[in-house]
Parts: C-alpha cells; sequence; structure tokens
C-alpha cells in the first residue's frame, strides 16, 4: 500500500498479528481462543485491546472481519467495509463485503434509503419559491423568524435572511 494508514486501520493489523479473530459465525476470539463480548457504539460492535505501551485501543468488529477476508485491499483509498445486508450489528463471514461508498449505501433497502431522505428534514435547498413568497408575506403580517423556523423546518438565519433580503434575492 502506498499511503500511510489510520490510526485505526493500524490497530485493526496490529490486533490481527496478535492473533485475534472473528469467526465466521461473527464471534470475536482473543489470541487466547477466549471468546470476547464487544460492546457497540450504537452501531458496530467494538473490541478494546492494550496495545504493546498497554494504551487502550479500540477495534470496530466489522473492520477485523473485512481485513481477515480481504487483507489490505481492505484499507485501499475510497474503499468502505459493507454490511452487505445493512445489518450493521452482523459480522458474519458472508455479510461483510468491501465497495465504494456508494455500494454501501446500495446495501441499504431503497425503502429506508428514500425514508431517511424525506426525514432529512426542509433545509434552504428544499424551499421552493412559493415557500419564499408565502414566507414574506407572514412576514409582512407580522409573523416572526420562530413562526418560519418552526413552519417551514429552517434556521433562524435562513429565516433572518429571507426576511431581509439578503438571501433568494430574485424573488
Amino acid at each position: 500500500m502506498n499511503r500511510t494508514l489510520s490510526k485505526s486501520r493500524k490497530a485493526v493489523i496490529y490486533c490481527h498479528n496478535r492473533g485475534y479473530r472473528v469467526l465466521d459465525n461473527g464471534t470475536v476470539k482473543s489470541f487466547t481462543g477466549r471468546r470476547l463480548n464487544p460492546t457497540t457504539n450504537n452501531m458496530y460492535y467494538i473490541i478494546s485491546i492494550r496495545n504493546k505501551d498497554n494504551k487502550r485501543m479500540k477495534i470496530f468488529v466489522h473492520q477485523l472481519m473485512a481485513y481477515q477476508k480481504f487483507g489490505t485491499k481492505a484499507f485501499e483509498p475510497s474503499i468502505e467495509t459493507r454490511h452487505l445486508n445493512s445489518n450493521c450489528l452482523d459480522n458474519s463471514w458472508n455479510n461483510i463485503g468491501i465497495g465504494t461508498h456508494s455500494d454501501n449505501m446500495l446495501d441499504v433497502p431503497k425503502e429506508d434509503r428514500l425514508k431517511r431522505g424525506r426525514n432529512a428534514g426542509r433545509t434552504n435547498s428544499h424551499l421552493i419559491d412559493k415557500d419564499i413568497l408565502d414566507m414574506r408575506e407572514g412576514f409582512s403580517e407580522g409573523n416572526t423568524l420562530r413562526w418560519a423556523m418552526e413552519t417551514y423546518g429552517i434556521a433562524k438565519s435562513t429565516a433572518s435572511g429571507i426576511k431581509n433580503r439578503k438571501t433568494y434575492k430574485y424573488l
């Protein structure tokens, strides 16, 4: 590999070289063969080991499995570890793959991707011309910035910019 590895990727390699393994079913074993109980960060399983300087390192189990399965290819630029069934807690052999960010996003079922997009909230890029005109009419009728923020799901600075005609000047 031509590039410098991140601290977390170096930790994965160190962990693997010490003999830690993820079994086919996703269970993690230490170099002594003892089964480990990973913790979660609400998204991924993590194990914690100490390095040669006795400092604690956190290892993502899915990255350790990807390194076991694909070697340093898993750490190439623009490559991510994928959970093929989109369950981030399933680190079994058949569920871990590597690919681009786009590949990784496509692992999420289409209805979930669409739902995430709809729930992302309205930002000023989602405002349509009618929203801007209605907002300005509301301001002229005495409505407040808070009203605009709550009604259109925008930041106070965005509402202020629209009210004071600093943004959306073409309307």
